[in-house]
Parts: C-alpha cells; sequence; structure tokens
C-alpha cells in the first residue's frame, strides 16, 4: 500500500532547509511518497511555453526538490491545480468560464486545453516524476445546450494527454470523494480507468469518517487522501496525532485502498507522526 502526504505549501518546499526538515519527519511516519504540488493557480513551477510562471519559485527549484525527495527513498507524484481559476493570482482571465458563479477555467476552449496539455508535456520531461496527478479534473459545470457534453469533453483532451506523456508516468486524477459516486462536471472515474485514461484517482475527504459508500470499484488502484487538521473558526486547528492514526487505520479497515495518505504537509507534526508510524506497525502485524 502507498503511504503518501500531500505537499501544497509553495513555495516553502522550494526552500532546500525546510524540504528537508519536511523530509526527515515524512521518512520517520513511514511515509513512501511524496505528493507535490506544483501549480496550486499561481503558475507553473517549471519551464513552459504553455502557462505563465509562479513568480514566487526560483527556476531549477523544482528539479532540486524532486531529486532530494528521491534521495531520501520516496517517489514523487507532482500535482497540478489544473482548472480552478481566482481572480488574485491565476493567469489567462479571457479563458476562465463566463457568466458562472464559480471561477473556474473553461474547458471548452481549445486554447486552454491546448495550454494546460503542453505544460504537463513540459513538465513531464521537465524532472524525474513517479507520477502526475490532475487535481481538479472536473469542468467545473454541466455542459450548456450548445457545449459538447463534460464527460466528451475530458475524455477526448485526456486522450491528448496519454498520448503525449509517456506511458512510464502514471497519470492520477484528484477529486473530493463526491465526485466519484455523483457523475458530475464530466466525473466518471469507471470510465477514465477502464478506457486506461487515468493509472488511478486520488479521493481526497477531511471529515473524520471516511464515506466508504464514495469509494467505487475501479479497475485502477485508489489512494485514499485524509485530513490532519480541522477548520474551526477559519483557522486550522492540528489534529492530535492519536485521532490521525485512529483515521488513517478506519480508512484501511473499511476502504483497503491502494494508498493513504495525509493532508496537510506543513500542518504534519512530529506527534502526528509517530502515531502514523505505530499505527502503520500495527496493522502490519494483525
Amino acid at each position: 500500500m502507498t503511504r503518501f502526504v500531500f505537499e501544497s505549501d509553495i513555495p516553502s518546499w522550494s526552500s532546500p532547509a525546510v524540504l528537508s526538515s519536511r523530509l526527515d519527519r515524512w521518512v520517520s511516519a513511514g511515509l513512501d511518497t511524496v505528493m507535490l504540488q506544483v501549480d496550486d493557480g499561481h503558475g507553473a513551477t517549471w519551464d513552459t511555453f504553455g502557462w505563465s510562471p509562479d513568480a514566487r519559485v526560483t527556476p531549477g527549484a523544482l528539479k532540486i526538490a524532486v531529486d532530494a525527495i528521491h534521495a531520501r527513498g520516496l517517489s514523487v507524484v507532482a500535482c497540478v491545480s489544473l482548472a480552478i481559476f481566482s481572480d488574485f493570482y491565476s493567469h489567462y482571465p479571457a479563458l476562465k468560464l463566463s457568466n458562472f458563479r464559480f471561477p473556474y477555467y473553461n474547458f471548452w476552449s481549445a486554447e486552454f486545453r491546448a495550454k494546460r496539455l503542453q505544460m504537463l508535456v513540459d513538465l513531464a520531461s521537465a524532472c524525474d516524476l513517479d507520477g502526475i496527478a490532475l487535481d481538479y479534473l472536473r469542468t467545473g459545470r454541466e455542459a450548456l445546450s450548445d457545449e459538447v457534453a463534460a464527460e466528451l469533453v475530458l475524455t477526448g483532451w485526456l486522450r491528448e494527454v496519454r498520448a503525449a506523456i509517456s506511458p512510464g508516468v502514471p497519470i492520477l486524477s484528484v477529486n473530493h470523494s463526491s465526485y466519484a459516486v455523483a457523475g458530475k462536471e464530466g466525473v466518471n472515474l469507471s470510465a477514465l480507468a477502464g478506457s486506461g485514461l487515468i493509472d488511478g484517482a486520488v479521493l481526497f475527504n477531511y471529515e473524520r469518517v471516511f464515506p466508504a459508500a464514495h469509494v467505487p470499484a475501479l479497475a485502477a488502484p485508489i489512494w485514499a487522501l485524509i485530513g490532519n487538521y480541522d477548520w474551526t473558526n477559519n483557522q486550522a486547528v492540528i489534529r492530535p496525532g492519536l485521532s490521525v492514526a485512529h483515521i488513517w487505520r478506519r480508512v484501511q479497515r473499511e476502504i483497503s485502498p491502494d494508498g493513504i495518505g495525509v493532508y496537510l504537509a506543513n500542518l504534519f507534526t512530529e506527534e502526528q507522526a509517530t502515531a502514523v508510524r505505530n499505527t502503520q506497525r500495527a496493522v502490519r502485524s494483525l
């Protein structure tokens, strides 16, 4: 079973000292994979002609980080925040959905799809990755009457991605667990996995009980991403290590996923690391 952490703290991971300290904790917890957020909406942290850069990260920082993680024996899955849009930091405002209540890029735009395809091709060649995860792999809304169905838009684009990126680089979808059963905004994980367009699905749910009913039977690995904090009064309140370990055990017992991960890396404490390590030892001894 894959044991991973979601590291979304840009630009902190681009600091070797910060990354080294966090790596110590991840290794001590018995984790074997880092899901590294390489674009959280601010832009690309690698050289690409397909998208504008994230000005917070210096050139070459991503390769340095990936090499440092590999040097500690962990795999790296690069995560791209694919289609979410923010008026405060996103690029290409002309490519966002118009007349839509949520900020989202427009998957029905051929220019958007081409830009995102190119940036992923450049990402795959920028450093030695063990996989690419596509966060927000959905259209944000359903198709209008004169538009191609949302599922067909996603499927067609993913075929281009799959053809352009080496089969040796797995492609994972990332969505809230509810999208696995709702079939909304073009998301059909069974069809995507069955046709080989995705090599696995990361389902996140940060509640204390991960709903087993949200986990489908796929012809591909499923990674469950659990939370290590509660959002209270507009503040992140770190959960005790024993609470995180309890959620981990429950997910493993009730869902039996191919992987379990913890979010958020910058809130992953020594106490949580110890509890997760001990939980894994206890489960393996049964």
